[in-house]
Parts: C-alpha cells; structure tokens; sequence
C-alpha cells in the first residue's frame, strides 16, 4: 500500500449537544502517530437574526469543508484500490505467463 496516500487520508466527524456544533478531525502523521484535531466550538442560534444567520452560514461553511474531506478521502480510497487492483491484475498476467 502506499504510504504517502495513506498519510493524506482524514477522519472527519460531528460533535452535537443541544444547539452546540464541533467539527474533529485526525489524520496519521508518520506510521504510528495519530494527530486529533477538535475545531471551534459552533453555537448554533435559537431564532432566526440577521447575526444568527451569518453564524449559520460560517457553520455551514464548515459542514461544506467536512464534504471536502470526505470526497477527498474516497478519492484517495478509490485511487488505492485502483493500483491495488492494478498490481494484482498484473501479477496473474505475470504467473499465467511464467508457466
């Protein structure tokens, strides 16, 4: 597997408690350490202002920032699967001729 993509790959998620939002992430950086990432705290507002909803469209911002990183990551998946399916492909092509 290559280890440089594998580098690149995050896991994101979403704390809610109540009207309270908080994006986390971790990634690896290196072969056994992990780095866990706790973003700003979003409060969410009650009703509808005009303050409220620029805070809501931060967060928003943050939730399109999430779909980001997880099409990233299926695209680096999808890329490793691609070359593992490659290499196994290959090496039976190799063996069906070596016979």
């Amino acid at each position: 597997m290559d280890e440089h993509r594998v580098d690149k790959l995050q896991v994101v998620g979403m704390l809610h408690f109540g009207l309270n939002a908080q994006l986390v992430r971790m990634w690896r950086a290196g072969s056994s350490v992990l780095i866990f990432k706790k973003e700003e705290l979003w409060t969410l507002p009650e009703e509808f202002s005009p303050t409220g909803f620029g805070d809501l469209l931060k967060f928003l911002g943050v939730v399109w920032q999430m779909r980001g990183i997880m099409w990233s990551d299926a695209k680096i998946i999808g890329d490793i699967n691609n070359h593992d399916n490659d290499e196994s492909h290959s090496g039976r092509i190799k063996a069906k001729f070596a016979r």
